[in-house]
């Protein structure tokens, strides 16, 4: 059983992957969907999980696929669009999210019967009568322990919306989640703030990356010194000043102090203007305020 909801037994910016078409890879038959799961897909959590698609079996319409090692899984994720990437941003940024499953599947056996009980057409893959292993998008984990809570979430385009049988999918999908307890939300990019995630995938980029000829003990002196020199610097200019003349004075290249700035921010050693149209015209003062770093947003 790869899985119901609750029993899972429950650059560097974006790595662009080309769509590669499904039936060159997979075609889905019974026979391939217990391969699956019996390789472990759609199982485990955090470092292990497998999800039950990856971009080399999906073919997307936004034809910008991306593969990108999580900060809080340590693995590779897989996103078969944009707005999968941009939802991500934002999960991986919360403090309160600890654990990020994406393509996660839903056991057949119950979406089956929902359709049926809603009168729906159950979806079957392209050019083939095998009901389709339906997936969310996301299944997001939030807090631990006994306490923790799940979330499930599909991405969709707000045209899609506008569409029957993919409302009818998601009347499935929904039924599906909120039948054992778990909360279930669609969200389009018109759900976000866009400087907002543009801001995030800004604050992405800057952390340091496995091939980084800098050693990682180089980076924290560096996010030392430039935490102790803003504190003393005057607090009325902007981080794009400060920044500028740090480089100049400390003779490193044009860039470094934004870029350990941003670092400092996914760290939450000071606050991130995430709203901001341009993060480096806040103020140090607004960037030290100890009630804004304590709320990490």
């Amino acid at each position: 059983m790869y899985l119901t909801a609750k029993g899972d037994s429950l650059r560097r910016r974006k790595r662009l992957v080309k769509g590669v078409s499904m039936g060159r890879n997979l075609k889905w038959t019974e026979n391939t969907i217990e391969r699956l799961i019996k390789e472990g897909r759609g199982s485990g959590e955090g470092t292990r999980y497998r999800p039950w698609l990856t971009v080399q079996n999906v073919s997307s319409e936004d034809s910008r696929q991306t593969r990108v090692t999580g900060i809080k899984s340590g693995r590779v994720h897989h996103f078969l669009s944009d707005l999968e990437y941009y939802i991500f941003l934002f999960l991986e940024w919360s403090l309160d999210v600890s654990d990020i499953r994406e393509q996660f599947p839903l056991e057949r056996e119950i979406t089956r019967a929902l359709a049926q009980e809603m009168g729906i057409a159950h979806p079957k893959y392209d050019e083939s009568e095998v009901d389709t292993v339906m997936t969310t998008d996301f299944f997001v984990t939030k807090g631990s322990g006994p306490s923790r809570t799940y979330v499930a979430i599909n991405a969709k385009p707000a045209s899609k919306l506008n569409d029957f049988r993919t409302i009818e999918k998601l009347a499935i999908q929904h039924a599906y989640h909120t039948g054992m307890g778990i909360e279930h939300y669609i969200l389009t990019r018109e759900s976000f703030d866009p400087a907002i995630g543009k801001n995030l995938d800004l604050i992405r980029m800057a952390l340091p990356r496995r091939d980084e000829i800098m050693p990682a003990d180089q980076f924290l002196k560096h996010e030392a010194q430039l935490l102790d020199a803003m504190r003393y610097a005057d607090q009325r200019q902007s981080l794009a000043s400060f920044c500028a003349r740090h480089d100049s004075v400390a003779g490193c290249e044009p860039g470094f102090a934004f870029r350990i700035a941003k670092i400092l921010m996914q760290k939450r050693k000071i606050y991130a203007p995430l709203s901001s149209i341009a993060m480096d015209t806040a103020l140090l003062s607004e960037l030290l305020d100890v009630r804004h770093v304590a709320g990490a947003t």
